[in-house]
């Protein structure tokens, strides 16, 4: 198989609380320790430190609340269809403060990617149903580092990318590229079982008309591939939801005399949790 049609099947497959309280309450253990008696602590609670309480306490709430923010999350379904296989794998974004969480699940296995607001990966897990794969890649400043079993085999691998971006699952993580006016963009990702480093460019094409599931869309056509000379043997065509940013629909196949893989978007709906 190419490098390029291993890509594409990676694309496939994976498809400080404060308590206010308790320091308070502790504050005449505290007394009694530096020799102060409760006279002298009546005396230390003068009105600023009543003014300090108030605004400590107003604090605390405040945080208390943000910390129960409801997330809100979006949840996709994804058709894969190759040589007349189809399959199933479905996405849940959880978006909460400055962290978006994206968990999928199909029949290869369980992804888990943490990510930034704007869609850059922090973190990349996946775990396969035949135990073969279970690895991690992890973003530390200017370095990937990858660690864990791929194909059976135990790995360690790093790289430094200095400041450039990390999509390691490109279908969520291109919105703000879609939705930007930028024409094209490069960016890192990591072999999913080889785990050597890539670079891929995604340059917009034209402005189409998509009927998917009997609904039409506006939509971006995007084409993707490595860069260089590599970029010449292999690329997907990408149509993303020109209002949403979403990915609608994949085609590209693995490399010369392979079947074409279509990943087309089912549903996606809007959820609450805590």
């Amino acid at each position: 198989m190419t490098l390029a049609g291993d890509v594409h099947k990676h694309f496939q497959e994976s498809h400080l609380e404060y308590s206010g309280t308790q320091m308070f309450q502790a504050f005449p253990e505290a007394g009694e320790k530096c020799g102060l008696g409760s006279s002298h602590l009546t005396h230390l609670w003068s009105p600023n430190m009543k003014t300090i309480s108030i605004i400590f306490t107003f604090v605390t709430a405040f945080l208390s609340l943000w910390g129960k923010e409801k997330a809100h999350q979006m949840v996709y379904i994804y058709n894969k269809e190759v040589g007349g296989y189809q399959s199933q794998s479905r996405w849940v974004l959880t978006e909460k403060g400055d962290e978006l969480r994206i968990e999928g699940k199909s029949s290869k296995g369980q992804t888990t990617i943490i990510s930034s607001p704007d869609r850059q990966t922090k973190s990349f897990t996946f775990q396969s149903t035949n135990q073969q794969n279970d690895y991690m890649i992890y973003r530390d400043g200017p370095y990937l580092i990858a660690s864990g079993i791929a194909e059976g085999q135990p790995i360690e691998k790093s790289y430094n990318i200095r400041s450039k971006p990390w999509f390691q699952e490109f279908d969520f993580s291109l919105k703000p590229f879609i939705l930007s006016q930028a024409q094209e963009i490069k960016f890192y990702i990591i072999h999913p079982k080889k785990m050597s480093m890539h670079h891929m460019v995604a340059k917009k094409r034209e402005e189409e008309e998509l009927i998917l599931n009997g609904k039409n869309y506006s939509t971006i056509k995007v084409k993707m591939s490595l860069t260089g000379f590599k970029g010449m043997f292999w690329s997907a065509q990408i149509w993303f939801d020109r209002t949403a940013g979403d990915l609608l629909k994949y085609v590209a196949n693995e490399g010369p005399n392979t079947p074409t893989g279509i990943i087309t978007l089912l549903s996606k709906k809007t959820a609450a949790s805590s």
